[in-house]
């Protein structure tokens, strides 16, 4: 069995994420009543974009994300930030 690549499409994407996230976020206008409940049904949309970008890449587009262009990176810019962050704390 042989599997097409279909090319990305914004619109179809978009679709998804928003297919697969706003019923929790009519969740949390409807029933959220306790200080967890608003916590937790204002978190779930949120991981649910992710949820919705794996299905999305994964059985949709075919291309998942080996080709998304996600290093490491060179070893001064590491310095550099984590050289401001110990800067800039005392400093706040």
């Amino acid at each position: 069995m042989r599997t097409t690549h279909k090319p990305f499409s914004l619109i179809t994407y978009l679709l998804i994420v928003v297919a697969v996230s706003w019923p929790f976020q009519i969740a949390y206008v409807l029933w959220a009543e306790t200080p967890f409940m608003r916590y937790a049904l204002s978190s779930l949309p949120m991981i649910m974009v992710t949820v919705a970008t794996y299905i999305a890449g994964r059985y949709i587009f075919h291309d998942g994300f080996s080709k998304a262009g996600w290093n490491w990176g060179k070893s001064k810019h590491y310095l550099a930030v984590f050289s401001l962050l110990i800067f800039i704390f005392p400093v706040g």
